[in-house]
């Protein structure tokens, strides 16, 4: 059950920054990276080189995805 509930963290963080305290995603969104990084650190034991690896990974895979709807919007 805790497992869950921690597995939850950083989509609840982006909901109570996003929704409750109106940030805007810019600064929601490190937080949680940051709030998924620790977890996976700290609670589930992962490498550390491992997290940068998978950070990197989605980073480069939003920038795909941002020069696809570039595209689209440009056609």
């Amino acid at each position: 059950m805790i497992s869950a509930i921690l597995a939850a963290l950083p989509i609840l963080v982006v909901a109570v920054f996003l929704v409750g305290l109106r940030w805007p995603a810019s600064r929601a969104m490190p937080l949680s990276l940051v709030t998924a990084a620790l977890l996976a650190l700290l609670v589930w034991k992962v490498p550390g080189l491992q997290v940068l690896a998978f950070g990197i990974k989605g980073g480069l895979i939003a920038f795909d995805l941002l020069y696809i709807i570039f595209g689209a919007i440009l056609l």
